[in-house]
């Protein structure tokens, strides 16, 4: 006869990031990248943004898939913060390769981070194994040489 287990107290995840992931695979899944159609007219890191997926999280200007900063922060606000010296390339390689390495655990009684917080954990891994060291060069180079001086997430380019 089936007896059921002792229920155990458990730490719900929050809904908006249950909601954020399956809202990331969905995308990752079923959305064209409707801006980067034709291949002969992106740069090789756009190229490779396209074949990581990495459109369908990060707001950048071009992408018209995702144009807010709900998921994931946008890559000018990355760029951002590489030109006002909080991060380096170091920083930029090893949260593409590693993305859950610089991620620390959700604050106590924290129930609802900000969506792209890296407590989320929702950034995929394996780019180490997809990416050459050559290859994540050229997706950095992308992101830091957008042209972001007029890019808002969330407002039409």
């Amino acid at each position: 006869m089936f007896e059921p287990r002792a229920s155990h107290p458990r730490r719900k995840a929050p809904a908006r990031a249950w909601f954020a992931l399956v809202l990331v695979l969905l995308v990752g899944l079923t959305v064209p990248l409707a801006g980067c159609q034709h291949t002969s007219e992106r740069s090789p890191g756009e190229a490779l943004i396209v074949k990581g997926k990495c459109y369908a999280c990060h707001a950048y200007p071009g992408n018209t898939t995702v144009t807010n900063e709900e998921l994931a922060p946008s890559f000018c606000r990355v760029q951002h913060r590489y030109r006002a010296g909080e991060i380096d390339r170091a920083y930029l390689r090893e949260s593409i390769l590693y993305p859950k390495a610089q991620a620390a655990p959700l604050p106590q009684g924290s129930l609802t981070p900000t969506p792209w917080n890296p407590h989320l954990q929702i950034m995929p891994e394996g780019y180490a194994d997809m990416f050459t060291d050559e290859e994540i060069e050229q997706i950095i180079d992308f992101i830091l040489n957008l042209n972001c001086d007029t890019f808002t997430p969330g407002a039409p380019d």
